[in-house]
């Protein structure tokens, strides 16, 4: 279930207003600073970089390393629009960026956009341009799918068993087909969350509440098909802690889900707690989150790796 046509409006308002956009440049250069020092220790390669922070007609990540391989392509990702230093409203579409990052495919420029121009009315979607032809690719999971089969990048679970890839396939279903749309619901549905959610529309005050009933009704009847609206705000709940206790135990004494270095599923799972930790509007699941000291310090040191620029979530999880 990817991010459509539920809340398409509010992003585009969002984007039309923006007056900071921002970007992340990396040069290789002395530099000092703490978190050019984090991304050192942390970048594959060993090179320092600086960040810079700019105001670009697009938002642009790009850096002087190279991807795995054919480093010629460069990617128009396709994503709602987000603020500066946070992760994306979408949690597909955080899910893609986290991967890019992780895999070091640095040349991709984000350009924010909404779903109904969306190949499949939904986003993610990415543009490719390499020398030879230019191919659109729609879906998170197909995006991904294809980067890897084309070699375009590494494949984080190459050195994975089939069992341990079906484990994670699992994983990857519970978050994104069970636990996700219960917490979006959760935004939604509740009187107080959707206070929270209509009264940051980036509208005259008159419209809000306009806007905002057609968005909670176009959501909660999205969600009603989805079959997660049909239950009641404890079992929702109950649906939210099972999942939170089940990552706790999976995670056990481990660094990562498959040992001593991230895979996809610790991509997919760090994406989607990321886009909940950057939304106010769903503070029962951050409180669940927050409680448990094995996820926090498991979304500490993924922050630190791949997104120190998030500073209000690390200091969130700290």
């Amino acid at each position: 279930m990817e991010s459509g046509n539920t809340n398409w409006v509010c992003h585009l308002v969002r984007n039309l207003i923006a007056e900071e956009p921002w970007r992340l440049e990396f040069h290789r250069t002395p530099c000092y600073s703490r978190r050019v020092a984090t991304f050192r220790a942390r970048n594959q390669q060993h090179h320092r970089f600086s960040i810079i922070f700019g105001n670009p007609a697009t938002n642009r990540f790009s850096a002087m390393t190279s991807s795995p391989s054919k480093s010629s392509v460069a990617i128009d990702f396709f994503q709602f629009a987000k603020g500066p230093n946070g992760p994306s409203p979408s949690g597909y579409c955080q899910k893609l960026e986290t991967f890019l990052r992780a895999v070091n495919f640095t040349n991709y420029t984000l350009k924010d956009t909404v779903p109904i121009f969306a190949p499949k009315g939904k986003l993610p979607y990415v543009v490719l341009h390499d020398e030879e032809k230019t191919i659109t690719i729609a879906d998170s999971h197909f995006i991904i799918k294809h980067l890897i089969s084309s070699r375009l990048v590494s494949d984080p679970d190459e050195s994975l068993t089939p069992a341990q890839r079906a484990d994670s396939r699992a994983w990857q279903t519970w978050t994104e087909e069970l636990a996700y749309p219960a917490i979006v619901h959760t935004r939604w549905s509740r009187p107080a969350n959707y206070a929270i959610m209509k009264n940051s529309l980036p509208m005259p005050w008159l419209a809000k509440p306009m806007v905002g009933a057609y968005f909670q009704r176009v959501v909660t009847k999205a969600l009603y098909g989805h079959g997660v609206g049909r239950h009641s705000e404890r079992e929702i709940d109950e649906l939210l802690k099972e999942y939170v206790d089940g990552l706790e135990a999976r995670l056990g004494e481990d660094r990562f889900f498959h040992g001593e270095n991230p895979t996809m599923v610790d991509i997919i799972v760090y994406g989607f707690l990321a886009n909940a930790l950057g939304e106010a509007a769903n503070p029962e699941y951050t409180n669940m989150i927050l409680a448990c000291e094995r996820i926090r310090n498991y979304i500490a040191e993924l922050t630190r790796r791949w997104f120190p620029e998030y500073e209000k979530i690390s200091k969130m999880v700290d």
